[in-house]
């Protein structure tokens, strides 16, 4: 699209904890592939979390180096190893997120910054806990996918914010409409 298209200025924006909606959350029923029990959490080891990634890569690549493939996912994913079922449902998340989101955003900023467009990024990583199920343990919550939204367009959000989310309501809907307004925002984020 970059490439063909009149250059604009751009905004794109990830959470930090984007695929969690589908791993842990577990919506919408479609994606539940993806993901992970909360009875299955206590069973999450490297040779689990290798083993979920063998699944994922025998689904794409079927070459004759697919051992190596897998080795070299689960080594970068578990770079700075902690041997705790929440480290590696963290990785897998990450890498999921990487998948579908990270991946996909990055390569759409750098071929529209090729391309001389003016790209704004942004990664939001404000999250309640009581967005979040009880059975999922407070070290795998963050900001799961478009809940940013509900913070730039009001959509969604309780009725009483609190002090801290007023904050960042107020914020996000000033930058946007900053960014909408002059192409750029105003302020710092």
């Amino acid at each position: 699209m970059a490439e063909f298209a009149p250059p604009k200025v751009s905004i794109v924006g990830v959470t930090n904890n984007e695929a969690s909606l589908f791993t842990l959350l577990q919506k919408p029923p479609h994606i539940h592939k993806l993901g992970i029990d909360s009875s299955e959490y206590a069973k999450w080891d490297r040779e689990k979390f290798a083993g979920e990634i063998e699944k994922l890569v025998r689904r794409v690549y079927l070459g004759k180096h697919t051992q190596e493939v897998i080795n070299e996912i689960v080594a970068q994913y578990t770079h700075g190893e902690k041997k705790i079922s929440e480290f590696y449902i963290n990785s897998y998340n990450e890498l999921i997120s990487d998948l579908l989101f990270n991946i996909p955003a990055a390569d759409g900023i750098f071929a529209r910054r090729k391309t001389r467009w003016d790209v704004f990024a942004y990664i939001f990583n404000y999250h309640k806990d009581a967005d979040w199920n009880s059975n999922v343990p407070e070290g795998l919550r963050g900001a799961a996918h478009g809940s940013d939204l509900a913070y730039v367009t009001g959509v969604g959000l309780p009725e009483k914010f609190d002090e801290k989310e007023q904050t960042i309501v107020n914020l996000l809907q000033e930058a946007f409409a900053e960014f909408a307004r002059e192409g750029y925002a105003l302020n710092r984020w």
